[in-house]
């Protein structure tokens, strides 16, 4: 189902044919965030050193 007519969401698009803009229902997939972004690495890492340097934190020494 996530390949049909040969498209991904294919049959997704195909229910959402008279409700969508055409330019919406042909775009491909674009990832977000996109991770090669230094600023959502920097912000990913901020978040996992929070939570391991947490005295309840499992991981914490």
């Amino acid at each position: 189902m996530k390949n049909f007519n040969g498209r991904e969401k294919g049959l997704l698009r195909l229910a959402l044919a008279d409700v969508l803009p055409e330019d919406v229902l042909e775009r491909r997939k674009s990832p977000y965030p996109k991770t090669h972004n230094p600023s959502y690495l920097a912000a990913v890492k901020a978040i996992v050193r929070d939570i391991v340097n947490e005295p309840s934190s499992l991981f914490c020494s």
